[in-house]
């Protein structure tokens, strides 16, 4: 075995997470020690540190608090908006249709117009031009 053939040698045998014993001292008398004071000081400046970062995380929260009802308002406005741009983007499209259909008549109406035009402009001629004979044989020319 690994483990065993570790432990043989003098070397702390491995575990499924680690190291577990390898901080532990042989001699139950080294972890009843007193701390010095360089210590003592990063001990209270740790402890300082994370009252700070717990009154950090509190403000943080209370923050949340206040922002909660806002959030939730921003939310409502959001989907309401949303709803009134789908409702316009149908009427867009609605008409959209519509114009494309006025369209599609008025391009007929130009040719039917292009087409009533030419013949009342021939009729025209025609006219002007038996106007034109009749003038000229009272006049016997």
């Amino acid at each position: 075995d690994a483990a065993s053939a570790a432990g043989a040698f003098g070397a702390p045998s491995a575990n499924l997470l680690g190291l577990r014993d390898t901080a532990r001292s042989a001699n139950p008398e080294d972890s009843k020690r007193l701390l010095t004071s360089d210590e003592e000081g990063a001990l209270a400046h740790m402890k300082a540190r994370d009252a700070q970062l717990d009154q950090q995380v509190a403000d943080v929260g209370k923050v949340l608090e206040r922002l909660d009802p806002l959030a939730r308002q921003i939310g409502i406005s959001a989907e309401a908006q949303r709803v009134k741009a789908d409702a316009l983007t149908t009427d867009v499209e609605r008409a959209d249709k519509d114009l494309q259909a006025i369209n599609k008549r008025i391009s007929e109406v130009m040719k039917y117009e292009k087409n009533t035009n030419s013949c009342c402009q021939i009729v025209l001629l025609i006219v002007l031009l038996c106007c034109l004979g009749f003038v000229f044989q009272q006049l016997d020319l």
